[in-house]
């Protein structure tokens, strides 16, 4: 099967499963932003972002690494993978006790510990999921990735229906989404036996040279998750709960948008690192076209918010949420969404090719730009200087990424932005002239306008007509 075969077919199953799987969070996210008030969504998105700045302390990098080593050490994939669950168990008690360690060194109220303590019962329970993850994506399993978040994402939104209905208190909500993960690991138990032997392996020796390995990108994972979400943190310390609250629906949002860059990187991980041996010209096409179809798909994406943001928000969330602030910080997150998902793509090719300690240097750059930020930001525009830290921080890391890509495989042609961009802003001038419509209206003729104007600038080459022609046979 050739390169772009095994690419569209794995990303199409993803995204289909993935398309479903956001919507269903979406979905969850909207209720619980509806049904609780602004400053308990605050405290909901708290939890959620405090937990997932210690997601670290569950991995050290070995989730991140192992998709890697099984597909290059095909032999050793029963040791690899038996000491890894073994490692990753022992790791998963350890950041539940740290997590709870750290809420209290925070300061929180006694409410908002409660609702931390509950929810870092998750550390252990992704850990555990994380190896079974790490051998679908291996064997190019994604299917089984897909229907175990599927369905734990179903299971949650069902219980957060019936939440709602007894108006039951947050803790219980949170105690609902802990049992959802817990099903995602006898999920993931049960699929992963189908696909290759699973054990448990204590080898001290092995568990220290899988951290070895994995430490770089541990550390990586570390910084990215501190410019990520570090902002939420400041702000709940530096401003309080309603502010994060409106951050956050905010947030949510552009992260609704990550299912296509996710699905890239999920599917291009293990398959850029095969050609990392075998040829270097197929790994540069491969960074390149994901590269472009990112760009052609988010620069219309950012454009289109920028005009239609406050109608979005209104829309979703309403009233309650909606001033001039969360606009213009909807705004700056969804410019900001668009760096994001170009510097996944290009920090997961360069793992692939095992730069890790590049793309951890760029990362900590970011890190202390974007803290940086946010401390001169928060204190004077509270949620909107957090929003525009992380556009500038983006904007630096963006840089940096594509400074690294030059220096070891190839350079990034920023002539791909012209093309998207000349056809969004074709395409802003008509949703200008007929904002009268109703959104629902307004959205998929935008979507109409671009793609008519991106035909007509001949922004579709015919490499893509290749490709698309390619996928539609093998449907």
């Amino acid at each position: 099967m050739s390169a772009v075969k095994k690419i569209a077919e794995s990303t199409s199953v993803i995204l289909l499963g993935k398309i479903a799987g956001k919507f269903l969070g979406l979905i969850t996210t909207i209720l619980l932003a509806r049904y609780l008030s602004v400053e308990l969504f605050g405290q909901y998105s708290l939890a959620l972002e405090f937990i997932g700045l210690l997601l670290f302390l569950n991995d050290f990098g070995v989730s991140l690494v192992l998709p890697r080593e099984l597909t290059q050490k095909e032999k050793q994939s029963e040791e690899l993978i038996g000491n890894s669950l073994g490692l990753k168990l022992f790791l998963g008690i350890f950041s539940v006790i740290a997590s709870i360690f750290i809420a209290n060194l925070a300061g929180y109220q006694t409410d908002t510990l409660l609702i931390l303590y509950i929810f870092s019962l998750t550390l252990f329970t992704g850990s555990v999921s994380s190896v079974f993850s790490s051998i679908f994506q291996a064997k190019l399993k994604m299917v089984y990735v897909v229907l175990v978040e599927f369905v734990q994402r179903l299971i949650f939104l069902a219980l957060v229906f019936y939440a709602i209905s007894i108006n039951a208190p947050l803790a219980l909500i949170i105690v609902f989404s802990v049992f959802s993960t817990v099903v995602s690991v006898i999920l993931n138990y049960y699929f992963a036996r189908g696909v290759t032997k699973i054990s448990i392996k204590l080898d001290f020796q092995k568990w220290v040279q899988i951290i070895k390995i994995g430490a770089p990108l541990g550390l990586s994972l570390l910084f990215l998750a501190i410019y990520n979400r570090i902002d939420v943190l400041m702000l709940s310390l530096m401003v309080n709960l309603d502010a994060v609250g409106r951050y956050s629906a905010a947030y949510r949002l552009t992260w609704a948008l990550a299912i296509i860059p996710d699905a890239l990187a999920f599917t291009l991980f293990p398959i850029m690192s095969g050609f990392y041996k075998k040829s270097e010209e197929a790994l540069k096409k491969t960074h390149a076209l994901a590269f472009r179809y990112l760009t052609i798909i988010f620069v219309p994406i950012a454009f289109g918010t920028t005009i239609l943001s406050e109608r979005i928000l209104f829309h979703i969330y309403g009233a309650d949420y909606l001033n001039e602030g969360i606009v213009l910080t909807l705004i700056a997150l969804m410019w900001g969404a668009l760096l994001i998902f170009l510097n996944l793509i290009s920090s997961n090719m360069l793992n692939s090719i095992h730069r890790q300690n590049y793309v951890v240097g760029a990362i900590l750059a970011g890190v202390l730009v974007n803290v940086t930020a946010n401390l001169l930001l928060i204190p004077r525009y509270s949620f909107f200087g957090a929003a525009i830290a992380t556009l500038f921080t983006e904007i630096v890391t963006f840089i940096l990424f594509y400074v690294l890509v030059k220096k070891f495989l190839y350079t990034i042609s920023l002539k791909e932005f012209i093309k998207p961009a000349m056809a969004s802003l074709t395409m802003v001038l008509v949703l200008i002239s007929v904002q009268w419509l109703s959104l629902f209206i307004l959205i998929p003729l935008g979507a109409l306008v671009y793609f008519a104007a991106f035909f007509l600038l001949k922004g579709f080459t015919e490499e893509d007509k290749a490709i698309l022609k390619k996928v539609q046979q093998k449907n």
